[in-house]
């Protein structure tokens, strides 16, 4: 395929032989996009590695969640925004340690949980219920005491 204008070739590609599929030369494209073109999942987690461990789980999560890794990049690169124009790199990693925890590694959660503060706050794990107390539910005691009065019965049969 070529390109010309004003009866000039500026350019010319190879047409892809299977139907569907695109390429792109990497000098071709503007400058925005060849910055674009430039992350790779790992240059994107050995960034997160610098934040933190949870950080990188977090990136991890969010590209592996996707069909191609790279559409996970613009929210992996809003971390790294948070990290290092809004709030300070621990603060993002306790928030990333926190969507962890929570089972919610994503971006959404990570910016709610700085907003709202929630990355100071120890996370509690939610109270057990108390047991219930019911005449129709019987203890350990119960059991136990069937336990000895049987062994006691075959002791006395011998």
């Amino acid at each position: 395929m070529e390109i010309f204008a004003a009866g000039v070739r500026i350019v010319s590609h190879r047409r892809c032989e299977r139907k569907g599929q695109y390429q792109t030369v990497f000098e071709h494209m503007p400058s925005s996009h060849q910055a674009q073109a430039s992350w790779t999942p790992a240059r994107i987690l050995a960034w997160a590695e610098t934040i933190g461990p949870s950080t990188q789980v977090v990136c991890e999560s969010i590209m592996a969640q996707r069909h191609y890794p790279e559409q996970g990049f613009n929210q992996c690169r809003g971390i790294f925004n948070l990290a290092s124009k809004i709030y300070d790199k621990d603060r993002v990693e306790a928030a990333c340690a926190r969507a962890i925890a929570i089972h919610s590694p994503l971006y959404k959660s990570v910016v709610s949980i700085l907003k709202n503060g929630l990355d100071a706050h120890e996370l509690n794990p939610p109270a057990s219920p108390p047991p219930i107390e019911h005449a129709n539910i019987r203890g350990a005691e119960y059991y136990q005491e069937l336990l000895s009065g049987a062994s006691n019965k075959e002791n006395a049969a011998c």
